[in-house]
């Protein structure tokens, strides 16, 4: 499955290539839809032969995690062959029956092994708050020992005598540079429900005002001006440098615990695999996708999780009704003007801000063909990566506790008390976009612009290299990707 996100076309092997079996080795690449096909089968064999739990919990993989792979990957190739004009293949099954796979096929396919998950009846959103008190989805992720209710397979973590298997994410998004962007700021909704671009002076909004009366969810994965790390002092409030390792203002924190965890190699908090949330947005989307998603559904996918921080109820009528502004500029392609855009774009939010730093948002944006704003150069709210907002130079009160925390200048240091300083001159890795004004800039000097070919990696060259000469062209039977 990843080599076809990466590549597209892969060769398929069921069996296991001999040293002398030069013809297998060196065979030509099937094509993307057969490879997924096989994985489809893969994937019901597993399903199909495993149980529904383990004495070892969601530490093994059961049933339930082989649906939950089966909605993830058939969700991809059926958006992917949507929004990239895939043609249709024909396949033929063992028994000589022959499938038609297309986006509907492999949407079908998402949706009936989400729905499997939900009617197994197991699994719930989590409420907890062992660590962190009031904020359940925050709390999710910095779990010593996976909870069994949303977590369907987890990775384990433990540091005993016996055992030592740590990890360091907290340690790479404290210590390396990970910020997050205005972009994903503007995906989230006011706590209301209504979208953050209908609060008057939306654009200008500066840090220390933009997190009032949003989505519980953006407080517990930004680092809000009340953040409070866990096992900190409440009267240290947080406030951004907005350079180093938090250079847009908006400094993840889903993910972090105490400071036991700082270290490079120091964190047991377990890592899930597989969570129930995931699988309920699958299913929402395929629906979508589907044209079947109607209020029922929405009931029992996205309303669900906006239930745990209790955000207000999706209207499936309104959001078609209305499609949202900011989301329809952003979200460009020209598959979405159908009669459901509005809902499938209300579905691509909620995937954004509930499953932000889980591995799937690059994946999300290739799928769903909207690669420009990856690419510094390409992305609508450019040029670069925008952050927080400064209406000029001078100090701010970045954490509203009444002391001026952060000094923007150009040119010479200016004189201040404020704890952090951040020159913003021409030429600085952090500028702002109008100049002693504006947003935050990061990669605005970069002009490599998105191209089409960009949806795929490249074939490494080596590798097209040792293939053998196909005789009738006198090319490599291993072909390259288009346009490289």
């Amino acid at each position: 499955y990843e080599k076809v996100r990466k590549y597209g076309d892969i060769p398929w092997y069921d069996h296991v290539i001999s040293a002398n079996d030069k013809a297998s080795l060196y065979r030509a690449r099937d094509s993307r839809g057969f490879v997924m096909q096989k994985i489809m089968e893969d994937l019901d064999k597993a399903i199909e032969g495993l149980p529904a739990t383990w004495a070892e919990g969601v530490y093994r993989i059961n049933k339930y995690a082989a649906y939950a792979f089966k909605s993830r990957v058939a969700l991809f190739e059926g958006t992917w062959r949507k929004y990239h004009d895939v043609p249709d293949e024909t396949y033929t099954k063992d028994d000589g029956t022959q499938l038609t796979l297309s986006s509907e096929y492999f949407l079908r396919q998402s949706a009936d092994a989400a729905k499997a998950v939900i009617d197994y009846g197991k699994y719930k959103m989590y409420k907890g708050e062992t660590i962190v008190k009031g904020q359940p989805y925050r709390d999710f992720f910095v779990l010593e020992d996976a909870e069994t209710s949303e977590t369907i397979l987890s990775r384990r973590y433990l540091y005993t005598d016996e055992m030592n298997i740590r990890h360091g994410v907290q340690f790479k998004y404290k210590n390396q540079r990970h910020s997050l962007t205005r972009a994903l700021a503007y995906h989230y909704l006011m706590a209301d429900g209504t979208p953050f671009q209908s609060q008057e002076g939306w654009q200008t909004m500066q840090y220390n005002q933009e997190f009032k009366n949003r989505d519980p969810r953006m407080a517990q994965t930004i680092a809000a001006p009340d953040y409070v790390a866990v096992g900190t002092d409440a009267s240290t409030k947080y406030y951004p440098s907005c350079k180093d390792y938090d250079r847009s203002g908006y400094r993840p924190i889903k993910y972090f615990s105490d400071d036991t965890h700082d270290g490079a190699g120091t964190s047991t908090t377990d890592y899930a695999i597989f969570r129930y949330g995931e699988v309920l947005l699958n299913y929402a989307e395929a629906k979508a996708e589907l044209g079947e998603a109607d209020q029922t559904v929405i009931d029992q996918t996205v309303n669900v999780i906006r239930a745990r921080v209790g955000m207000p109820a999706l209207d499936v009528v309104k959001a078609n009704g209305a499609p949202d502004a900011f989301l329809s500029s952003y979200y460009t392609d020209k598959h979405l003007d159908g009669q459901d855009k509005g809902l499938i774009l209300e579905i691509r939010r909620e995937r954004t801000v509930e499953l932000v730093n889980e591995g799937f948002r690059l994946w999300d944006m290739l799928r769903w063909h909207e690669g420009q704003q990856l690419c510094p150069a390409s992305n609508t709210l450019g040029p670069g990566f925008i952050g927080c907002w400064f209406p000029g130079l001078g100090e701010y009160d970045m954490n509203n506790d009444g002391t001026p925390d952060l000094c923007i200048y150009t040119g010479t240091k200016p004189s201040t008390d404020c704890e952090n300083t951040l020159d913003v001159s021409e030429g600085k890795e952090n500028t702002l976009s109008e100049g002693t004004s504006g947003y935050l800039i990061q990669f605005k000097d970069q002009s490599y612009k998105w191209e089409e070919k960009d949806y795929l990696y490249p074939i490494p060259v080596k590798q097209i290299q040792i293939y053998p000469k196909d005789e009738a062209t006198g090319e490599s039977v291993l072909t390259q990707n288009p346009g490289y």
